[in-house]
């Protein structure tokens, strides 16, 4: 009986490392991006809007936001977020690019970024 709580504690845990990893903060989602090589010099944390739990921006200079960080608290958050997100942006025909993995996305002012990011951060992307 051991024997199978041991065994299926360590498949959860192996799965629950697929496709990236959980953050209980912005503050830790710029630290990972930051170990990965993703430079986040300004960062601002803000109030959360729409369904993200918190939020925060990057930037290369002051005032110049490139990349805007969400967690959340359920995949159905993210996922209404990203929906949103991306219906914003196809509204006003607008370029748009969002890294996301389990409890958190990432928008990034460019492709590249967004290439990166996902590579790095083991994401999914969604582009137009």
């Amino acid at each position: 009986m051991k024997r199978t709580a041991l065994t299926l504690a360590v498949a959860t845990a192996l799965l629950a490392g697929c496709g990236g990893s959980s953050y209980e903060s912005v503050s830790d989602l710029v630290a990972a991006l930051e170990e990965k090589g993703i430079d986040c010099p300004e960062f601002t944390q803000v109030d959360p809007s729409g369904h993200s739990a918190e939020h925060g921006s990057c930037a290369e200079r002051a005032g110049e936001t490139t990349l805007g960080l969400d967690v959340y608290e359920s995949a159905d958050d993210r996922d209404a977020e990203v929906a949103d997100t991306v219906k914003g942006y196809a509204d006003f025909d607008l370029p748009y690019c969002i890294v996301y993995a389990d409890l958190w996305s990432v928008n990034a002012t460019s492709s590249g970024q967004c290439d990166v990011i996902a590579r790095e951060m083991d994401g999914e992307t969604k582009q137009g």
